[in-house]
């Protein structure tokens, strides 16, 4: 009876080091499809955020903002709504569950970040807040319009 318990042992033991060693090798292929599929979503919410917050006229909204526009300042407004939309394509969330108060959280964070820019002042930066804010409705209002497409 100990020989067949120990042939037992021996085969248990076989089957958890064969078990493992697949599971290891399987691991080493997952995560760069993972990665890939990450990515993929990411690229895929980022342009949805994009298309969403598209301005009609972009120029008259930097003119708004910044009183001006120039190249430099296009570029800034441009910067701080790519880094906004990337931000928010980030999110562990999809689009239509993004929150106001997610939202706003992240939209400060960006703007705090653009204070380092010393060419855009407190002014320039609390009128970019309120539009960036105003764009969370649409944001609402577009995913409503993906759905019932």
């Amino acid at each position: 009876m100990t020989h067949n318990n120990s042939n037992t042992m021996k085969k248990a033991g076989v089957s958890l080091v064969l078990g493992m060693a697949i599971g290891y090798i399987a691991s080493l292929f997952i995560p760069s499809s993972t990665r890939e599929k990450h990515k993929e979503t990411l690229e895929e919410k980022t342009q949805q955020l994009a298309s969403i917050l598209r301005e009609d006229d972009p120029a008259q909204r930097v003119k708004d903002i910044f009183e001006k526009n120039t190249a430099q300042v296009r570029e800034s407004y441009n910067n701080i709504k790519e880094e906004f939309i990337s931000k928010l394509a980030e999110l562990k969330t999809s689009i239509q569950d993004i929150d106001r108060k997610k939202y706003q959280s992240l939209l400060d964070s960006v703007l705090d970040r653009a204070k380092e820019d010393k060419e855009l002042t407190q002014a320039q930066l609390d009128r970019m807040r309120r539009y960036l804010r105003q764009d969370f409705e649409k944001i609402k209002s577009g995913v409503k319009r993906a759905d019932r497409v």
